[in-house]
């Protein structure tokens, strides 16, 4: 009875080393599957064993980090769907019901800095193992395939000058290879993208238009230099709000003939500055970051080279003579003082043109002036609604109108622009109104 005891205590202090991984022990002594090599070449035998480790200031981190670990051991050889689905079974469910892999034993060890040490003991069924081998196989030629027509699509498109959609290709590759673990075949697709990107080169040509630029992109080869087919482009500039403030606008550019044209007027440009010219990847890049590949983005972004242009336009009044009348009436019809009439000369003077101010002419007979300026330009507002309650609220509206004088010729007409204007006074919302009318009108048509 006493050797049975013995034989017992025995047996009980032998399971305490090999404890399911569902407890927690701290042991002084190291368990026989952690020190020793594990067989898995018993004949007949139809489990896999595997020993994994990771170090962490909480148990819980120091398992994530063994898990993580094990993933990536598995992964270059096993097909594995999903590395978070693959950590979290493991570390949350201690199984992976793909590979009926189980935890099995866990030793864990703590040091004086607080951190552990936990080592787990692994099965996994070998026959899943071996399925899920011939399974990668499969997926990495189903997924070599892929690349090699990504390939084939972007040296076709090199070929017949289409570098810029080679670029795009590319990116896609890059993006299809890291989302199935080919890292070493996307790091060749960036350097790739960088390379087609650095040999691109952005021209820009003076028309017979002076305020008219046309814009190339070439491939620097030789003595060759062709002509980029279906590129886009982005130029930014300065233009002005409606309060005519600066603001920087980045504006798309699409070829014709794969030539471009920025024209200079009717933008609210600057009369003179700096364009800048850069290749448009930004969907590429957006998608690039979506999908988690900033550091890849950030190099092709840097890889982007800008081509900088100084202009200067010139104002289709320059150096032109311009009548300008202003008509603002208040809610009576009765006319009032002008408000807008600085802003308007201060604006065309600008352009190079000299303001003849009249505000008693005949507006409804236009032909008399025409020896006296080579633009007349005639703004109409009036007040509609006004509201007197703490602060008077007015609405009102107007319109521009330019002639050409020379022939009589409508160049343009506004049409009705409405402003609502709140002040302390009647006569301070008006004014407001009438110049936020005179601004949207200019605006509109420079």
């Amino acid at each position: 009875m006493k050797r049975y005891v013995i034989l017992i205590f025995t047996c009980l202090i032998l399971l305490s080393a090999c404890t399911s991984s569902r407890n927690q022990l701290f042991l002084e002594t190291v368990p026989s599957w952690v020190s020793e090599k594990i067989d898995n070449e018993i004949e007949g035998n139809s489990i896999n064993y595997y020993r994994i480790q990771g170090n962490g200031f909480s148990i819980e981190s120091a398992t994530r980090n063994a898990v993580c670990v094990f993933y990536e051991s598995l992964n270059p050889s096993l097909y594995l769907i999903n590395k978070e689905e693959f950590v979290s079974q493991l570390t949350q469910k201690y199984s992976y019901p793909p590979l009926e892999m189980e935890i099995v034993k866990k030793y864990i060890k703590q040091y004086e800095d607080k951190s552990y040490n936990i080592i787990y003991l692994i099965s996994a069924n070998k026959l899943k193992i071996e399925e899920s081998k011939i399974k990668k196989i499969e997926k990495d030629l189903e997924i070599s395939t892929k690349l090699d027509s990504f390939e084939s699509e972007s040296n076709l498109f090199y070929r017949e000058n289409k570098d810029f959609d080679s670029i795009k290709v590319n990116i896609n590759a890059y993006i299809y290879a890291k989302d199935n673990g080919f890292d070493d075949k996307a790091s060749d697709y960036l350097d790739t993208i960088i390379s087609l990107i650095s040999y691109l080169n952005i021209r820009v040509y003076a028309r017979n238009n002076a305020n008219s630029l046309e814009i190339r992109v070439n491939r620097e080869q030789a003595f060759l230099n062709p002509l980029v087919q279906n590129a886009k482009l982005l130029v930014q500039y300065n233009t002005k709000d409606l309060d005519f403030n600066n603001y920087l606008r980045n504006e798309e550019l699409y070829p014709k003939d794969n030539r471009f044209v920025f024209y200079l007027d009717n933008k609210n440009i600057n009369l003179k500055g700096l364009l800048k010219f850069k290749i448009d990847l930004e969907e590429e890049l957006d998608l690039l970051i979506s999908k988690g590949y900033q550091e890849a983005a950030n190099q092709i972004d840097f890889a982007i080279n800008e081509r900088v242009f100084s202009y200067k336009a010139i104002s289709e009044f320059s150096d032109k003579e311009i009548l300008l009348t202003t008509v603002e009436n208040d809610i009576r019809q009765v006319r009032k003082e002008s408000v807008t009439t600085d802003f308007f000369v201060s604006k065309l003077e600008e352009l190079g043109a000299s303001v003849i101010v009249d505000e008693d002419i005949d507006i409804d007979n236009i032909d008399q002036f025409k020896s006296r300026a080579d633009y007349l330009f005639i703004f109409r507002a009036e007040t509609v609604e006004q509201d007197i309650g703490l602060k008077a609220h007015v609405l009102s509206h107007g319109s521009l109108v330019i002639y050409d004088l020379s022939n009589l010729a409508l160049v343009y007409d506004s049409e009705l622009i409405d402003s609502i204007a709140i002040k302390s006074t009647t006569e301070e919302s008006e004014d407001e109104a009438f110049l936020k009318i005179a601004k949207k009108t200019y605006h509109n048509y420079f």
